[in-house]
């Protein structure tokens, strides 16, 4: 453990993108819950055409959960509260440290 999982006191669900089919965009049956960090602040970013959007939510989470936001992604926030809303992934990235023994995370943009 490198402490940063301290932080991770918030959870979203994932239905990862799979493509586009005869009806439209395909995605995992199951929303997979996934614990990380959420930051709920709208700012100026690049979606992964790199064009210019605004991004509603930075979430962190570690680096073998990002695996499961691919762009495109629907993603469920707050499930069950009266905030609960369904948003799409615009980016995910993973940022590792290599020799460093810095932690390894994901960082995913929500639409």
């Amino acid at each position: 453990m490198s402490g940063i999982e301290d932080f991770y006191v918030h959870t979203v669900h994932v239905q990862t993108y799979s493509g586009d089919g005869a009806w439209g965009p395909s995605y995992a049956e199951v929303a997979v819950p996934v614990i990380g960090f959420l930051d709920e602040t709208t700012k100026l970013t690049r979606d992964s055409q790199g064009d210019e959007a605004l991004s509603t939510a930075t979430f962190n989470c570690s680096a073998a959960d990002g695996a499961r936001f691919t762009p495109e992604s629907r993603v469920t926030l707050h499930k069950g509260t009266p905030l609960e809303r369904v948003t799409t992934v615009m980016t995910a990235n993973v940022h590792t440290s290599g020799g460093l023994n810095l932690p390894d995370h994901a960082e995913i943009t929500f639409a």
